[in-house]
């Protein structure tokens, strides 16, 4: 048996890892790869000790990385081989969590996940921070409701925003949304459970909390990451509440929040006024915007899977493929822009076959299905949230997207799965 001591290091490793939010690539790279190696040490010299779940349940989570690493060796491109290394964590987090011989008790994972939300939030702080500073920087001085009118005016200001906020803390916009979105529902979880026991003043704090999530996400104006995070949160609240009319309170009261955010948070309102069903035909010469750019990229999707839906082309092939593609749409719209799928599950279909998808799916059904059959619902939504995300985004090729993914997805898996 693992001595308390050293279970507590090893709680205090993964607090650490939980920061992710905070570091560098590099250094987060490292904080991964020092608790993978402290998780399977540790497992092997207690392996004898350790219950472990069935090795054929372990090769079900592995599945979907054997895959891609079979197809990434045999396609040998330089792409292949990034998108590899990219996707370690798919292999590196099942393996650990199997080898290591500590289960986390119900309260030290919550602690997992606020430290997580917290090191989000910090994040996100800075680079809106950083950001505005630099964009009043910019605008004519006077009162605050002036410089507000300059913002609010400016088309562009959502791209001057979000572009600098990635400059300052090295964090795309869409994935620090997604870090707040998981950060929303890790906190409403733990607000659901405490509730009772909290004072009208905390009761409050927490609403405030949620306020903010909601602005800050408003603020970097990612789309599918904000509706990802209301639905996510109005289905926990359902389970939480099994009220169906406070839900649909909820349910309003998110309606008139959203509608208040689109007009008065400029970045909002810029990237939400480009959805409407005249703008879903592909770009024409000279036009395209981030919404009308990605019914091309459907288009060119889904005429390579439709070619090759069963076995797909190799990773290092797809890119080409959908730049040729693109230029005979539109080569002004599309020239020098590399658009991926910009659908994780499109784009595993058009590198690995219908495989793929297949077991990217796989792998979330079976880190969900042993929480539900205990009435645990958080980790289905964190699924839910990711499949949402994954619609509009190839999350799963960044690590900022596909290291807390791997991270959770093996947390909830494993939780409860071992004795200690």
């Amino acid at each position: 048996m693992v001595s308390k001591q050293l279970s507590k290091y090893y709680f205090f490793a993964t607090l650490l890892l939980a920061c992710f939010p905070l570091f560098s690539i590099k250094i987060a790279s490292l904080v991964v790869g020092g608790w993978v190696v402290f998780s399977i040490v540790l497992g092997i010299v207690y392996f004898k000790n350790t219950q472990h779940i069935a090795v054929k349940k372990l090769a079900i989570q592995l599945a979907l990385f054997i895959l891609l690493a079979f197809w990434c060796v045999i396609d040998g491109s330089t792409s292949a081989t990034y998108l590899l290394e990219k996707s370690m964590s798919l292999a590196l987090f099942p393996l650990a969590f199997y080898f290591s011989p500590i289960t986390f008790s119900s309260k030290q994972i919550t602690n997992i996940q606020l430290v997580f939300s917290g090191a989000s939030v910090l994040i996100v702080v800075l680079g809106i921070v950083l950001a505005f500073i630099e964009i009043f920087s910019l605008l004519e001085k006077g009162s605050l409701s002036s410089m507000y009118e300059q913002t609010a005016n400016s088309p562009d200001f959502y791209f001057y925003f979000r572009t600098a906020f990635e400059k300052y803390v090295k964090l795309h916009p869409t994935y620090a949304s997604m870090f707040l979105g998981l950060s929303f529902l890790f906190v409403l979880q733990f607000f659901f459970k405490k509730y009772a026991a909290l004072k009208n003043i905390y009761r409050f704090g927490f609403l405030f909390l949620f306020l903010i999530i909601i602005l800050f996400q408003a603020l970097l104006a990612s789309r599918t990451p904000f509706a990802a995070t209301l639905f996510g949160a109005l289905l926990l609240s359902y389970f939480h509440l099994k009220n169906k009319i406070v839900v649909v309170y909820l349910l309003l009261g998110t309606i008139a929040l959203s509608i208040l955010l689109y007009f008065t948070v400029p970045s909002f309102a810029a990237r939400f006024s480009e959805i409407s069903i005249n703008n879903t035909e592909v770009p024409q010469e000279g036009l395209g915007d981030s919404f009308n750019i990605r019914s091309g990229i459907l288009t060119c999707s889904f005429e390579l899977i439709k070619n090759n839906w069963l076995l797909g082309i190799g990773p290092g092939n797809v890119q080409p493929f959908l730049n040729d593609c693109y230029m005979e749409i539109s080569p002004s719209a599309y020239e020098n822009m590399n658009y991926n799928t910009h659908n994780q599950f499109l784009g595993y279909w058009a590198a690995f076959g219908i495989l793929g998808p297949l077991f990217l799916l796989g792998f979330i059904f079976q880190s969900v299905w042993g929480s539900l059959k205990l009435k645990s619902y958080l980790p289905l939504i964190v699924g839910i949230f990711y499949c949402i995300c994954f619609l509009t985004e190839n999350t799963l090729f960044r690590q900022h997207g596909i290291v807390p993914f791997a991270f959770f997805m093996g947390l909830f898996f494993y939780e409860n799965k071992k004795e200690v």
